[in-house]
């Protein structure tokens, strides 16, 4: 059966959206646990995943489920935060206080509450240690393409803590 002009353009943009993730079939399907070939059909408008895969796939490739369907909306939102963040990134390894970072960034003073501001305060030393580890040593040494990959790897830890089971106490 061969795939409807619809299945053909939601497997393409699968497919881009894996390659601008620097995914391949192979490791998709590892993380996954499914076959390799199974990808290829999704890329290939052969086969639709499950709605519980493409909410995996999306959470994997770093973008919005509807993305995938069309809803050209939805992709300007995600490269405009991605650019804000590699932004308050760079600002912050610049050795900025993350709180005066992410106001030049947004260039709203007020979005932030004081609490949050502390916590942020508080959070940036590990932060500036995290970004520094992912990025080999120095920040300032990497293209803008591998800080946007270090960062969708850390928003992807980020989301697999927050959606895997709850530890024991």
């Amino acid at each position: 059966m061969s795939p409807t002009s619809e299945q053909a353009a939601i497997g393409r943009r699968m497919k881009a959206a894996a390659v601008q993730a620097q995914l391949g079939a192979y490791e998709i399907a590892r993380r996954l646990g499914v076959k390799a070939a199974t990808v290829y059909r999704w890329w290939y408008g052969e086969r639709t995943p499950s709605s519980e895969m493409m909410l995996a796939y999306a959470r994997l490739v770093g973008r919005p489920v509807g993305s995938f369907y069309g809803e050209a909306a939805n992709e300007e939102e995600p490269r405009e935060l991605a650019q804000m963040l590699l932004g308050w990134a760079d600002w912050l390894m610049a050795g900025e206080e993350p709180g005066t970072a992410f106001d030049r960034v947004t260039g709203e003073p007020a979005e932030l509450t004081p609490r949050e501001r502390q916590k942020l305060a508080a959070a940036a030393p590990r932060m500036r240690d995290d970004l520094t580890r992912a990025a080999g040593g120095d920040w300032a040494l990497l293209s803008e393409a591998q800080r946007h990959q270090i960062l969708r790897q850390i928003a992807q830890m980020a989301e697999e803590r927050r959606s895997g089971p709850a530890e024991s106490p």
